[in-house]
């Protein structure tokens, strides 16, 4: 619980992070009045799906997960912590940020969106959303300053950093339209769940074997932090 909080105190309290994931939540909000006022996209399932469950990524994926921020991870490693501790930290974090969203996003119900669409977005984002977003930290190794602003600031990022995300999502979302498109809404959401499900329940699986590559890469890691 220690960590948990260490890792939100870091967002709130340092500039660039703190933006970022208020930005995050510009976003969030941004697709929760176009998912309840355009009727458009309700009629749509994939795209109206693809909405929901990148929702509850959001915080995540643009806030400081580890892809954007691994360096600053590995300074931590001059503390007894082992990569593995500080990832779950940020996991679970960000799966109760996510539950929280969940619970913000219910009045959608009463705008024609189904629990059970609400309930499969969570857990896909959750699960292999999630596994997806601490993966890519294994190609981040740019450093930035989380005190600076965040705005018109692309210290840290490359190419990767923009084109990886982006795959991940067309990856995520072709499933759901392949699913889609092999069965209907009832199976797409059902299949949704159930990976969800497996991905939550073996997080501490995935994310060992995401420390120990991780690992292996520490003292180049280090190396780029000093010479930012």
């Amino acid at each position: 619980m220690n960590l948990i909080l260490f890792e939100w105190k870091l967002i709130v309290r340092n500039k660039r992070l703190k933006q970022m994931f208020m930005m995050s939540m510009y976003l969030y909000l941004l697709f929760y009045l176009q998912l309840t006022i355009s009727a458009s996209l309700k009629e749509t399932f994939l795209i109206r799906e693809f909405f929901i469950w990148a929702m509850f990524v959001i915080p995540a994926g643009f806030a400081p997960i580890v892809n954007i921020n691994a360096a600053f991870i590995e300074k931590q490693l001059i503390t007894p912590l082992s990569i593995f501790q500080l990832f779950q930290a940020k996991y679970r974090l960000y799966c109760i940020v996510s539950i929280v969203l969940f619970i913000l996003f219910l009045p959608s119900l009463f705008f024609g969106i189904k629990l059970m669409e609400l309930v499969a977005g969570l857990l896909f984002a959750v699960g292999f959303g999630f596994l997806g977003l601490f993966y890519l930290s294994l190609w981040a190794y740019k450093p930035f300053d989380i005190k600076a602003s965040y705005f018109a600031n692309y210290q840290g990022f490359d190419a990767g950093s923009y084109f990886s995300p982006i795959l991940g999502l067309m990856l995520a979302f072709g499933f759901t339209a392949l699913f889609y498109w092999l069965f209907n809404e009832t199976i797409t959401l059902i299949a949704m769940s159930l990976i969800g499900l497996v991905f939550i329940v073996t997080n501490r699986i995935w994310l060992k074997k995401i420390s120990k590559s991780f690992e292996k890469t520490k003292y180049y890691r280090l190396e780029c932090f000093r010479e930012k």
